[in-house]
């Protein structure tokens, strides 16, 4: 390669890499419009479930969507962007009749099942679900403020990707999830990442 195709190709480069910083950077004001120096908001509110007690942050005038009748969680969406969601809920454990020291099974998750992926990398190739038969849950790969462990998920799709904290405690099983369009996605991460880090849920003291 002769020096003023050196040249042109490295000025190439420079451009391409400007555009995505300032892409980057005009997505982050857009996610949270004022926000603290680490990208994340300054204003938060938290959710507390009163069914099950668990509870985790959301930004300040994120809106609230329909609630589910039976109180098992809520959601909330970026007012500037509908597809961007915050989304916990908790359910029983199913515990099968005659099971001896078998593990429980899982309840049905009331939105769709994700595969899993390598924890913390959302370009990770997704593998195959474990099957609800199996005789032991997954292992746990992520642990909250509070010092629950628990299974971090990484869901990702050609149109909307997830990130899904599932915890067990007490015959009852506690999700997080946090979805954005999948163009997007790499952006919300570890937005996603605080969020589930600061799921809280309720630990009996004896």
């Amino acid at each position: 390669m002769n020096r003023f195709n050196w040249n042109w190709s490295l000025k190439h480069d420079v451009r391409q890499m400007s555009r995505r910083t300032a892409w980057g950077a005009c997505l982050a004001i857009a996610l949270f419009s004022c926000g603290s120096s680490d990208g994340l908001p300054d204003r938060w509110e938290t959710y507390r479930n009163p069914r099950y007690g668990f509870e985790f942050p959301y930004p300040a005038g994120w809106q609230a969507a329909d609630l589910p009748e039976n109180r098992d969680g809520a959601a909330f969406r970026n007012p500037q962007n509908q597809q961007v969601e915050i989304r916990g809920w908790a359910s029983f454990l199913r515990v099968p009749k005659n099971s001896g020291t078998a593990a429980p099974k899982l309840a049905s998750s009331p939105t769709p099942s994700v595969r899993l992926a390598k924890p913390f990398s959302s370009k990770a190739p997704p593998t195959q679900v474990p099957s609800q038969r199996s005789s032991s849950l997954p292992p746990a790969n992520f642990t909250t403020e509070q010092g629950i462990q628990g299974r971090l998920q990484a869901n990702i799709e050609a149109q909307t990707s997830s990130l899904t904290l599932v915890l067990t405690h007490e015959n009852v099983q506690y999700y997080l999830r946090g979805s954005a369009p999948s163009q997007q996605f790499d952006a919300y991460y570890q937005f996603f990442n605080y969020v589930a880090r600061r799921y809280r849920i309720p630990i009996s003291r004896n």
